[in-house]
């Protein structure tokens, strides 16, 4: 296949996917605004938008700890923030390597 080529899933599935990435965009906006602000503008969105997109809006709202610590006002982000909210991330049912992985982002202020 060239790469001028696209591939698109039969049976709308295409618009399924957008649709339910913009409904994750939303759900990440809600839950983490004015974070989620911040960290367009700054950071890469990936991680907390496959977030939104794996747990939905109410999944989210179960790590409202992590929440608090990430969005707590301060002059400026430092490790001791971003660490205090990588605790808070840890989900059970996947594997640990996955949430070390999580832990590690966060850390790291992504």
């Amino acid at each position: 296949m060239r790469n001028s080529q696209k591939l698109y899933a039969s049976g709308g599935l295409d618009n399924v996917l957008k649709q339910s990435l913009n409904t994750a965009k939303s759900d990440a906006k809600s839950f983490y605004y004015p974070g989620f602000s911040i960290i367009s503008r700054n950071r890469p969105v990936g991680p907390w938008l496959t977030w939104a997109y794996n747990l939905g809006g109410a999944g989210l709202k179960k790590f409202a700890k992590l929440k608090r610590r990430w969005t707590k006002p301060s002059n400026r982000k430092n490790k001791r923030t971003f660490e205090a909210a990588a605790k808070e991330s840890k989900r059970n049912g996947i594997q640990s390597s996955r949430n070390a992985a999580i832990y590690d982002w966060i850390a790291e202020g992504y």
